[in-house]
């Protein structure tokens, strides 16, 4: 059994907090500067396509709800799947739920 979770990698967080220190970057401002960019990319993707429902989030925690374009109340988990498959495949981790993607902003670990 392993952990992909960052949050459990005490040496990723040490060195991660050592490049924001060097570079004067705080966690934070990090966070709050890559969600405002991700909700705007997000919401103009909405105006795009019918089946991005609800777009938030907070931090680097980003809710995209997918649609059925013919009932945009209904969660659509068939195109949640697809795009959690192509996504982990490229290096982004998100959580299906309920047909919710919930993206946890990072590169998967190597081989996982």
């Amino acid at each position: 059994m392993f952990d992909l979770s960052y949050a459990s990698n005490i040496k990723l967080i040490q060195i991660l907090l050592a490049v924001f220190d060097m570079t004067g970057t705080t966690l934070e401002g990090n966070a709050e500067k890559m969600e405002n960019y991700l909700i705007k990319s997000f919401l103009s993707f909405q105006e795009m396509y019918e089946v991005i429902g609800k777009v938030g989030g907070k931090g680097l925690l980003i809710l995209l709800d997918l649609v059925h374009y013919e009932n945009p109340k209904e969660g659509n988990a068939n195109l949640a799947s697809v795009v959690l498959t192509y996504c982990l495949g490229n290096g982004l981790s998100l959580k299906l739920v309920d047909a919710h993607l919930k993206a946890d902003i990072g590169h998967q670990q190597e081989g996982y």
